[in-house]
């Protein structure tokens, strides 16, 4: 009961931090320090609050508490500089989060993975392919190797791998586009079973299973929605005040398809690539593949095995899609013109026509392809998306955002180091919390968070607040900052677990196309997440293991404060909310008594935990702290 007082208690402190708004308009920093890729708003919270944005963005883990906040900004501000965050100290506290590569590797992976909904049980599970390891750490020259190289081409000479090697190595080397080409053929290796059913109309429909996952991930885009809504126009379209169809400069479903409403023949023409039949060899589904088969870049067996030249298409269908024609056209085709493209848009960038369709339909699909990772990096760190349902931005500031992310990206060569930077160089990020009250006014932020606030009655609620910027945390990332902040053991590859199958399934993570998972803990998520997480001890010995062994003389204070700076980096107890009587009911003693008198110190310590595990603090983000606090000296480190 105690316990679920506490919980309360800190779940109502946060709702006064909500309700407030503050000004986000963005200025240059001046002198000597600028960057193309930062942009310091006026009401930025500080460094110490970016170096917990950041750390939380870019390793998908908080702080180890206040001593690691203060590590990085010994090495990276000087006492000759501005107090306002410069581009320089921003550049240099991303070096020294990037430095834990590691975590920054199996966080991204985890983040690519579901932008590719990898299934992760069923049919078309995957984990033969992306849920085991073959090869070890090669600091990026298995992706340096298949980007300059076709899927047909002979690999390495490192011996088999799967995609989880290239996609791991991929992130090293700081170039996605060899794992968005090598999942085309990965993707096809797991075809959906037909039993009793003719083999052409089969054959049709795991092309059209294709061809949906395909025009979700890689182009962001719906075939049945182009009739009302693409880049040449749309039924939400004004040239006025309503106007509510914001779209990126290039007609690139026109480049694509011939037309900006699709191909002129019909959707199976816009997949006629992802031929399955004479094509994919015999494993998972047979899909009757015959001669000569090979597997991409030399991988493993488990990722599947293709024929690269079969006959004309048994379906009697022509392709039409980024310049690619006839019958005999295949996933090989296919992967050769994603390599182009990406190689296009690095050295010449988009360019249009004057009637503002792409010169090169294969730079089109490539740059579709960037502008739907960098949305899904965007999501994964802000918690909202920058396009609607209908696949695009709602108005000028989602709009003008996506372009610049997807053009730093694609400028990069699909560098994943550069987008993040990107996205936490947006103004939008750092900004301080509604109640610092920053500002002249509540809402003075375009509509980038909350697009549907356009649709307010007064003018001044139609922008957007950082409030509005509060988000859940992904069941993956939460899991992987409880864990990292408390010691716990992390199997990297958990998703593809059945034994935890009941804890994935109610906290939102994807597991088939069937199953999207979602972001965000509901009621039903947060009972699921509180039975696994609210006793506290999911390994030992942990962190609250050392915590309580260091206590020593300290005090019940001591011990808490180190708590809450480990797991939601607050280095302070709240006295005017009822927090410290809450805590004071919970450990049986004054928060000034010896921690060491304590009856159960350990037990009482794991149920504070529990019920921090379960706060807004820890599961929430989106709310910049500036407060630079005292390290707690009871806080053992990492």
């Amino acid at each position: 009961m105690i316990a679920f007082k506490l919980r309360a208690m800190i779940l109502l402190s946060l709702f006064p931090v909500l309700g407030g708004c503050v000004n986000a308009c963005a200025t240059k920093d001046g002198g000597d320090d600028d960057d193309d890729d930062f942009v310091v708003g006026a009401c930025d919270a500080g460094d110490a609050a970016f170096v917990r944005t950041s750390t939380l963005a870019v390793l998908g883990r908080r702080t180890y508490g206040q001593y690691e906040v203060d590590e990085v900004l010994a090495g990276a501000t000087s006492s000759s500089e501005n107090a306002r965050r410069s581009a320089k100290t921003a550049s240099r506290i991303l070096d020294a989060v990037f430095a834990d590569e590691e975590a920054y590797v199996d966080r991204w992976a985890d983040a690519i993975m579901d932008h590719l909904r990898v299934p992760r049980m069923d049919d078309q599970e995957m984990g033969s392919c992306y849920g085991t390891r073959t090869r070890s750490d090669d600091a990026g020259a298995l992706a340096t190797h298949v980007r300059d190289n076709l899927a047909n081409d002979p690999g390495d000479g490192g011996g088999a791998f799967t995609m989880r090697d290239l996609l791991e190595s991929a992130i090293r080397a700081d170039d996605l586009s060899p794992v968005y080409r090598g999942h085309l053929f990965a993707m096809m290796s797991r075809p959906i079973p037909a039993a009793n059913v003719p083999p052409i109309e089969a054959e049709l429909a795991r092309r059209q299973d294709f061809g949906y996952l395909f025009d979700a991930t890689y182009l962001n885009r719906d075939l049945v929605c182009l009739g009302c809504h693409n880049t040449e126009f749309s039924v939400t379209d004004d040239a006025g005040a309503q106007d509510r169809h914001w779209p990126l400069p290039g007609l690139l479903e026109k480049s694509l398809y011939g037309a900006s409403t699709g191909p002129a023949s019909g959707p199976a023409a816009a997949h006629a690539m992802f031929r399955c039949q004479d094509v994919v060899a015999d494993g998972f589904f047979m899909c009757g593949a015959a001669g000569q088969t090979l597997a991409p870049w030399g991988w493993s067996g488990g990722c599947g095995d293709f024929a690269p030249a079969p006959p004309p298409d048994p379906a009697g269908i022509s392709v039409t899609f980024a310049g690619l024609t006839g019958d005999a056209t295949t996933v090989f085709d296919l992967e050769a013109v994603l390599k182009r493209g990406v190689d296009v848009l690095a050295t010449d960038g988009l360019v249009l026509a004057g009637d503002g369709t792409p010169d090169d339909p294969e730079a089109a699909f490539a740059y579709l392809l960037a502008m739907s990772i960098s949305e899904m990096v965007w999501e994964e760190i802000v918690g909202s998306p920058l396009t609607i349902a209908n696949y695009y931005p709602r108005n000028q500031a989602q709009s003008d955002e996506l372009k610049r992310l997807t053009d730093v990206f694609v400028a990069s060569h699909f560098s994943l180091r550069s987008l993040v930077t990107a996205v936490l160089g947006s103004p939008y990020i750092n900004q301080l919390a509604p109640a610092a009250g920053c500002g002249e006014g509540a809402y003075l932020m375009p509509a980038i968070y909350n697009p549907w606030s356009l649709g307010e009655a007064t003018d001044e609620l139609r922008n957007n607040s950082p409030g509005d910027g509060v988000s859940p945390l992904k069941s993956i990332v939460a899991t992987r900052a409880a864990h990292t902040a408390m010691g716990w053991p992390l199997d990297e590859n958990r998703t593809f677990d059945g034994n935890i199958l009941g804890f994935n399934r109610g906290t939102g993570v994807f597991l088939k196309n069937a199953e999207p998972g979602f972001r965000g803990f509901d009621f039903q998520a947060r009972l699921v997440w509180e039975n696994a997480y609210a006793p506290c001890t999911a390994g030992a010995p942990d962190f609250i293991t050392e915590l309580v062994a260091a206590a020593g003389s300290a005090t019940v204070q001591d011990v808490v404060v180190a708590l809450k700076d480990r797991l939601v980096n607050e280095a302070t107890i709240d006295v005017p909310s009822g927090e410290a009587a809450a805590i004071e009911a919970l450990f049986g003693a004054a928060l000034t008594a010896p921690a060491s008198g304590v009856a159960d110190l350990e037990g009482s310590t794991r149920r504070l935990c529990g019920a921090l595990l379960s706060s807004p603090q820890f599961l929430l983000s989106g709310i910049a702290d500036p407060v630079v606090g005292e390290v707690p000296s009871l806080n053992p480190g990492p």
